[in-house]
């Protein structure tokens, strides 16, 4: 009997709160992530700051990112983060409406992806520095697949200068085991 050997792809997650215990939402999302059989959580981006845009949030967002590894295909592993998102109390009500938690594919391994359900990599991610900011901060090198930039290329050459503050703590799940 062959055996096929177990394929673990690699994948950056964006992950924003504006609503109750910000940093706690964070937090829950990695922890829950990080105890799904066949994911692994790897590295964790400080935790930044930032101010809601182009929508209808009203409150501040804490935004991070995480690289993780999964066994996952991208469509299950988009349905295993809507399940996180909702299991966390996310109510889908309006397009960049305030949010308990939102956990975005970035990349998924370099596939570039263009269906109804799932873009990849996700779309306008470098337009924005709430998202290249973390994670430039755990993959400076990470090449962009359709672009073919690096993310610290990506970062220098971005045109959103909203206010972001990076924040005294991360989500690092190894420093919320006791």
């Amino acid at each position: 009997m062959s055996s096929q050997a177990e394929i673990w792809h690699s994948v950056y997650l964006a992950l924003g709160s504006n609503l109750g215990d910000r940093t706690a939402h964070l937090r829950y999302a990695v922890r829950e992530l990080s105890e799904i059989s066949g994911m692994r959580v790897l590295k964790t981006s400080p935790v930044y700051k930032t101010a809601p845009e182009g929508g209808v949030a009203s409150q501040d967002f804490y935004n991070a990112c995480a690289m993780i590894e999964t066994k996952l295909a991208p469509t299950q592993l988009l349905g295993t983060l809507l399940a996180i998102e909702s299991a966390a109390g996310r109510v889908r009500k309006k397009p960049l409406d305030d949010r308990i938690l939102d956990i975005d594919i970035l990349f998924f391994d370099n596939l570039i992806v263009d269906d109804a359900g799932l873009v990849l990599p996700h779309p306008r991610f470098e337009k924005r520095l709430f998202v290249l900011q973390p994670l430039h901060d755990i993959a400076p090198e990470f090449i962009d697949p359709k672009s073919g930039l690096k993310i610290r290329e990506l970062l220098g050459a971005c045109d959103d200068r909203g206010a972001i503050e990076r924040m005294p703590y991360g989500i690092d799940p190894d420093r919320m085991r006791a």
